[in-house]
């Protein structure tokens, strides 16, 4: 009868489909949550710079700020991933970095082409801020690509 299948389908079917989609999300956030605890530490630390900064200019240090800490945690999860990878593996890790530099590289030209048709000061922190979150998406990458080896 339909009141048979309904329940079959709720019960039986239904479960198998979703469990994927429950492990993916799972996975997922605890690879987020663990990642955003270093976003939220340097995003935090950027915020008070900003709302402290009285020009412009001062703004722009803060962005600068952000942007070393997002390249040094870049640096620290690399190296931490060299250590849990296999040769092999940490080599095609090393090839992707680099060819995420060269999209870094023409990604930022693109930006500064972009800024550079815009008339104000607050666009030079817009160009600055774009740059940081480049940056900061490849890190939460590297360091989701961590805890999902550190998982176990």
């Amino acid at each position: 009868t339909e009141a048979k299948r309904t329940r079959f389908s709720l019960l039986g079917i239904m479960p198998m489909r979703i469990l994927p989609l429950i492990i993916f999300i799972s996975v997922f956030f605890f690879n987020t949550t663990t990642s955003m605890a270093v976003a939220n530490n340097i995003d935090a630390e950027l915020e008070s710079c900003i709302s402290k900064a009285s020009s412009t200019q001062d703004m722009n240090n803060c962005l600068d700020i952000a942007q070393k800490a997002w390249e040094k945690e870049t640096d620290k999860t690399i190296f931490s991933l060299k250590s849990k990878l296999n040769k092999e593996s940490y080599k095609k890790l090393k090839k992707s970095q680099e060819l995420w530099e060269e999209y870094k590289i023409s990604e930022l030209q693109t930006i500064d082409n972009l800024i550079e048709q815009k008339h104000g000061t607050i666009y030079l922190n817009l160009q600055k801020g774009f740059k940081v979150d480049i940056t900061k998406q490849r890190t939460l990458l590297l360091k989701q690509y961590l805890n999902t080896i550190d998982e176990d």
